[in-house]
């Protein structure tokens, strides 16, 4: 049995031909595809489906995830990780939004109480 390292770089070392990087990673177990399609990606041999090279690191990601998702990997579905980061971006705005609309009020009675105290002078 191959280990780990030796499945990757099996996977990886294939002639620059559409479809030929596909054939080698079919055999790796799903979380190691992600890892060998970066890899590829890396060095410029890795094919989109209708056969030209992949430039975009997001597309290789997104296709290292999908076929990890075909080899039965538990990853979320598309777009449900984004939606979980936006609303946390979204409660986290608020919550900043909330603070300075308080530090505001705080500041402005502050003020309020100096003016007071001047004009009892």
């Amino acid at each position: 049995m191959l280990s780990k390292e030796s499945r990757k770089k099996e996977a990886m070392h294939h002639k620059d031909i559409l479809g030929d990087g596909a054939k080698k990673r079919k055999s790796l177990p799903a979380k190691e595809k992600v890892g060998v399609v970066m890899s590829e990606f890396k060095n410029n041999t890795l094919h989109s489906g209708s056969g030209k090279k992949v430039t975009n690191p997001k597309q290789a990601i997104a296709i290292g995830l999908s076929e990890a998702r075909k080899a039965g990997a538990k990853i979320k579905p598309k777009g449900e990780h984004m939606a979980h980061h936006k609303k946390e971006h979204e409660h986290h705005k608020k919550e900043m939004h909330h603070k300075k609309e308080k530090h505001h009020e705080t500041k402005k009675e502050m003020m309020h109480e100096k003016k007071k105290e001047h004009h009892k002078k």
